[in-house]
């Protein structure tokens, strides 16, 4: 009971001290073809470019081998992860680094992982190698394998979140900060933060929103309404041409019209020249007929017959339409 009043004496100053500053404790680099002189100088030169970087709140070494002897352990000989995960948990921290530093020839090699302690997860690993003196080791490697375990810390902790985006109908575009990522429905992580969204595109009328993602997913689904209507054309005979105000439209089913009026023509060979409007509001279905009036002439005549009793005579109307080709 002794030894639990005292541990929680030790723990109380290293709490975390700032919501965005991980509290990490950094155990000595195992040293391996190097002296241990060399690996605890090495260790300090580490531990001070971490805590320089701010971006980690490092329990005092000191401190730690104060917590540590009075629970009976040490840090030397604690190779595993396992060791490194109860170390960690004795000194209340999040994160533990265990790391080694070896030699062989004329190379050095420093490794360092970062655990989660309440996971024992490896969150990250980074190695420096360098064909140098040690010197060149304590002053330029630590620095870098610091910026490397920062950095790649400082990715893993950036929070992401889920955005989910359906829609009725669907296959709609999805713009995000203005650039278009794909078509409904949509599925994809984003970094916490607020984005403006639209959805929609040249048919539907556009759902303009900004959104916050701060949690593991976020659903949208918008109905759109159409900005515009489809017509069809029935009744098109081979080799006709149809335009929608002055444009040329091939009908394959029904073509998306805005909503307004619209000027329609059709021209077929040996038919005379259609010119149409009509008028397309949102959500609207049309079908128009593209029958056309042949081009020609329609001749008129009578025959008078005489009655087979001889008497009197009686008219033969008839007619017959000639096509003609002005062309």
């Amino acid at each position: 009971m002794k030894n639990f009043f005292v541990l929680l004496f030790f723990l109380a100053p290293v709490l975390p001290s700032a919501q965005d500053q991980t509290h990490v404790a950094l155990l000595n680099l195992e040293p391996a073809g190097v002296s241990e002189k060399e690996s605890a100088t090495l260790t300090e030169r580490l531990r001070s470019e971490l805590v320089n970087s701010g971006a980690f709140k490092l329990i005092e070494r000191a401190k730690m081998d104060e917590i540590l002897q009075e629970q009976g352990l040490q840090q030397s000989g604690c190779t595993t992860d396992e060791c490194a995960v109860e170390i960690g948990r004795l000194l209340n921290v999040q994160n533990i680094v265990p790391g080694s530093v070896g030699k062989v020839g004329n190379l050095y090699t420093v490794t360092l992982r970062m655990i989660d302690v309440e996971t024992g997860e490896i969150l990250l690993s980074v190695t420096e190698d360098c064909k140098c003196p040690v010197e060149d080791v304590l002053t330029t490697s630590m620095i870098k394998l610091a910026t490397s375990i920062v950095s790649e810390s400082r990715k893993k902790s950036v929070k992401k979140g889920k955005l989910v985006i359906t829609t009725e109908p669907e296959s709609v575009p999805v713009i995000i900060d203005g650039i278009e990522v794909g078509l409904t429905p949509f599925n994809r992580s984003f970094d916490y933060g607020w984005y403006k969204i639209v959805v929609g595109g040249k048919e539907y009328r556009p759902v303009n929103k900004t959104i916050e993602i701060a949690g593991p997913e976020i659903k949208e689904h918008y109905t759109l309404s159409l900005k515009g209507g489809y017509v069809g054309i029935s009744d098109i005979r081979p080799g006709m041409k149809i335009e929608i105000d002055g444009i040329g439209v091939k009908f394959n089913g029904k073509v998306f019209v805005s909503a307004g009026r619209h000027e329609i023509t059709f021209e077929s060979p040996g038919f005379e020249t259609r010119h149409d409007s009509f008028e397309m509001e949102d959500g609207q279905e049309l079908t128009i007929s593209a029958e056309l009036q042949p081009r020609g002439i329609w001749l008129h005549w009578q025959v008078w017959v005489q009655n087979t009793d001889g008497a009197g005579w009686t008219a033969d109307t008839a007619r017959r339409f000639v096509g003609c080709n002005y062309d």
